[in-house]
């Protein structure tokens, strides 16, 4: 961690993240193929989970920035050899968890009707609204459950154990591939059955983590309890994950913009738009896999005080992920005409879908950068 080749250890930190991402993107995929597969002449039940998307991405804002606090805090106490803070890392970070997690659980079922019609454009059918709102009373469980596990995540990666969060995001991904076609179609759920799979998932996925901490796989201690939480680390996580949670919050809030804009279009607009949304990460996933080694990396030697190391971890990280994210982005664009065939017989959502992919995909190169710098900025403090 703090001298010797940097590209290797890169690649030995990041290796599972990738691995972890890939899982989260085969989710997306296959709970994407089978809800296509409900009907796949509809515009109208993609369209309208797609609603749910800038909803997710909110709640995957919050869980990420909560990581990233986490994470930034613990490599640099595992840097510098802090045991006595080390204690009081999991309550902190855990009273974060619950006073976000329980509120947004409880508004998510009082307000979910009036948030779908606040989302939808006017050319939007109340079948398609009605579709969105059967999948989220069974998803919003899931996103609350995704802010305790990010806890987890947090320490794990910012002690360098990115092995324990790929194996739980490798079994929760095979769950839920195993349990959507037996809810969608075998209880005859529908949408809801995917939503509940995703439930059901992200919850085995920190059931297996909180395993993980019980086995001692990690040096920190596992405790829920808010009252050993101190208010230094609490305002110390809040104030590294919070600029990442801005800048997150911020896209949240285009795509709900954006979302209103494509469906008062039409209905085939909004089908291809809420493909190419839930797919892009494909491109991305490169990024996230540097960027959180990087984290870890530069955390671990700042904590060390080991300063010479931590410009030439950032410089390998940056050329390292543009080159990934760019040959991905090239299979992406090349092969988009035949990958949007799996989700729809309709040859224009394909059409725009694939448009939209050879318009924007190579910038996703500029974005790596930018995810990059943020993470070392983050691990900085």
């Amino acid at each position: 961690m703090f001298d010797g080749p940097i590209l290797p250890l890169t690649l030995k930190i990041g290796m599972p993240i990738l691995i972890g991402s890939i899982m989260q993107f085969c989710y997306a995929l296959v709970d994407t193929i089978f809800i296509s597969r409900i009907d796949p002449s509809s515009t109208a039940i993609i369209s309208g989970t797609g609603l749910m998307f800038p909803l997710f991405f909110i709640f995957m804002a919050i869980s990420q920035s909560l990581s990233i606090g986490v994470a930034s805090l613990v490599g640099r106490l595992v840097g510098a050899n802090d045991r006595e803070n080390s204690r009081h890392i999991m309550p902190s970070a855990a009273a974060i968890s619950f006073s976000i997690g329980i509120p947004a659980l409880v508004g998510g079922y009082l307000f979910a009707h009036h948030f779908l019609h606040t989302l939808a454009g006017s050319q939007l059918s109340e079948e398609a609204i009605g579709y969105g709102l059967r999948f989220f009373n069974y998803f919003l469980p899931g996103l609350s459950i995704m802010l305790v596990g990010s806890v987890f995540i947090g320490i794990l990666q910012g002690e360098g154990h990115t092995s324990t969060i790929a194996r739980a995001m490798v079994i929760s991904t095979a769950l839920n591939i195993i349990l959507d076609p037996i809810l969608i179609f075998g209880f005859k759920m529908g949408v809801a059955g995917a939503g509940l799979a995703t439930s059901i998932s992200i919850l085995s996925s920190a059931t297996l983590m909180f395993i993980a901490f019980l086995r001692d796989k990690s040096s920190f201690p596992l405790s829920f309890n808010i009252l050993r939480s101190r208010w230094n680390i609490i305002t110390e996580i809040i104030r590294i994950g919070f600029p990442s949670f801005l800048s997150m919050g911020a896209l949240a809030i285009s795509f709900m913009v954006l979302n209103k804009i494509v469906s008062a279009i039409d209905q085939t607009s909004m089908n291809a738009w809420t493909l190419v949304g839930r797919m892009d990460q494909i491109v991305l996933i490169p990024s996230f896999a540097v960027a959180g080694a990087a984290l870890t990396m530069i955390a671990q030697n700042y904590g060390r005080r080991n300063y010479h190391r931590i410009g030439k971890i950032y410089r390998r990280a940056v050329l390292f992920g543009m080159i990934m994210v760019g040959a991905a982005a090239i299979v992406y664009a090349s092969t988009a005409p035949f990958f949007f065939r799996l989700f729809s017989d309709v040859k224009e959502v394909v059409s725009l879908a694939t448009l939209q992919v050879r318009a924007l995909s190579f910038s996703f190169v500029g974005l790596c950068v930018a995810i990059v710098s943020a993470s070392a900025f983050q691990a900085l403090g």
